[in-house]
């Protein structure tokens, strides 16, 4: 009696089909799924020769990667599944929009119609190549750095792929990234702080784009600072929040008949269970910081010190407690934000760049200071194991030596 076939080993068989010629199938088991259900893979020729190859090949895939892929699905259709079962369960929502747009703009257009599991390095290559064609809605060239966040989504999307046996290889991953240019010439000077900082010293909004430089905080961890929070005395900040714009979703199961989610009745925000948020009005909300580790602390420079004092003096209206709202006490949308930040530019004769553009200042000037490594982490965010307790007193002192060499390059007479 025949021994049963080890799984992987395959097997050839014949199926007859009736005024037509013969095909020759082989055929590999596969592991159970996770549900244990079973799982096969099948591949077919009229040529006997052929199907022998074919089997042999299933073979050695099974051996070099221990299954072989087995969806015939789209790139398109994994793409929005990637989306919906991993991506808004597992990332924060402004990622996950950030993450939607990429894929429904750049990703979906360009590699859609593949097959996914006949993805290959080439067609990532033509991605690249299709999206540097494509101009911006300003009609301008697209970014580098855009491309490169479309290739690290993609990537993301195929590493879960791969980890769910619908691709054996991550063909993003080995594919040359796009190469950002130069940092030369997309960074500040301390001058040119001083410059921005002297033109914009009477603007309301001048401690604002003062705290960016000062701090390398994050836009929404500016805008969601809290006076609450602010210990002006000691001159030490705890950014615990972050002002974002959460989109809305159907409440109501789409059978409202509205396009927008934000017009539903029922509408609610889009966020992944456990998310914790505290909503301000609208779909502006106080989300925990992204470095997730409880609280930061900031010391801050006199000068900066000196802009919040003169800021808390203006008695303006704040329901919210924000340290920097609009002049009626609401929220800054991030957007507004930016556009007023982009006319201080346009007004200190400075080219037009993002408000990140502050943080990676700090940041330049505190590696060019030569700050300790793990003080700079913390200062920054730069890492989940950042700020994992309150800093010890040594940290704390060490943190306000950086700080306050980092205020001394920017700080202008008042």
């Amino acid at each position: 009696m025949a021994s049963r076939r080890a799984r992987g080993e395959g097997s050839l068989y014949k199926k007859v089909r009736p005024g037509r010629a013969d095909l020759w199938v082989a055929r590999v088991e596969l592991e159970a799924d996770s549900l244990g259900r079973r799982r096969t893979k099948e591949v077919s020729s009229t040529d006997y020769a052929t199907a022998v190859k074919r089997l042999r090949e299933l073979r050695r895939q099974v051996e070099d990667h221990g299954t072989v892929a087995t969806g015939t699905m789209t790139v398109e259709k994994w793409l929005r599944q990637w989306l919906d079962e991993v991506v808004a369960v597992t990332e924060r929502p402004t990622t996950a929009k950030s993450y939607r747009s990429i894929v429904e703009t750049q990703l979906v257009p360009t590699l859609g119609k593949k097959r996914l599991d006949r993805l290959n390095v080439q067609h990532v290559r033509d991605m690249h190549s299709a999206l540097r064609r494509r101009p911006t809605r300003l009609g301008k060239p697209p970014a580098e750095s855009s491309i490169l966040k479309a290739h690290n989504v993609l990537s993301s999307a195929l590493t879960q792929a791969e980890r769910e046996g619908l691709i054996l290889r991550n063909v993003a991953r080995i594919a040359d990234k796009p190469e950002l240019p130069d940092e030369e010439g997309v960074t500040f000077t301390p001058r040119q702080v001083q410059h921005f900082l002297r033109v914009n010293q009477g603007e309301r909004m001048a401690p604002r784009w003062a705290c960016g430089f000062f701090t390398g905080e994050r836009q929404g961890e500016i805008l969601g600072m809290e006076w609450e929070r602010v210990d002006l005395e000691t001159g030490i900040a705890d950014v615990s929040w972050q002002l974002q714009r959460i989109a809305f979703r159907h409440g109501c199961g789409g059978d409202c008949g509205k396009k927008r989610p934000g017009s539903c009745p029922d509408r609610e925000l889009d966020v992944k269970p456990g998310f914790t948020i505290r909503q301000l009005e609208g779909g502006l909300c106080l989300t925990r910081p992204k470095t997730k580790k409880g609280r930061r602390l900031i010391p801050l420079h006199p000068f900066l010190v000196a802009a919040l004092r003169t800021r808390l003096a203006a008695g303006e209206p704040n329901p919210h407690g924000l340290v920097f709202t609009r002049e009626d006490g609401r929220p800054i949308d991030p957007r507004a934000d930016l556009d007023e930040w982009k006319a201080a530019l346009v007004r200190a004769g400075l080219p037009e760049r993002g408000t990140h553009l502050a943080r990676h200042v700090a940041s330049q000037r505190l590696r060019a200071g030569k700050t300790d490594r793990d003080v700079m982490k913390d200062l920054m965010g730069h890492t989940k194991a950042a700020t994992t307790s309150l800093y010890l007193e040594r940290d704390m002192e060490l943190a306000s030596e950086a700080m306050l060499r980092l205020g001394d390059e920017f700080a202008i007479e008042g």
